[in-house]
């Protein structure tokens, strides 16, 4: 089963807010690093703001010394893999017409 929007959108913020503790970094802090304003990266842990630019994920993950993979939420729950997806059918191809010969013969 995996998460629901809503459910990925409350995992990135709290792992924002995980990792800006355990820097020690203030939200302040972390906003004059990404280049805006304080209230802005607030949204963010806060949730306000659902779609970060991915120049803004890129810097969260410079800022905090992770990799964007470790920065945002897994849609899958812990433990639980990803279905395998099935395996791609060729296309059916047209049943090809038979050739004619180019050259018809007269009676």
């Amino acid at each position: 089963m995996s998460y629901s929007f809503l459910q990925l959108s409350n995992r990135f913020r709290k792992r924002l807010k995980e990792l800006r503790q355990a820097k020690g970094f203030t939200q302040k802090e972390v906003a004059e690093y990404l280049g805006m304003k304080t209230e802005q990266y607030q949204w963010l842990e806060r949730g306000r703001n659902k779609n970060p630019q991915l120049k803004t994920l890129y810097r969260l993950a410079l800022v905090f010394d992770t990799d964007l993979k470790d920065l945002l939420p897994s849609i899958y729950e812990p433990g639980e893999k990803p279905a395998a997806e099935p395996a791609a059918q060729p296309a059916p191809r047209k049943a090809r017409r038979k050739q004619q010969d180019p050259v018809e013969s007269e009676p």
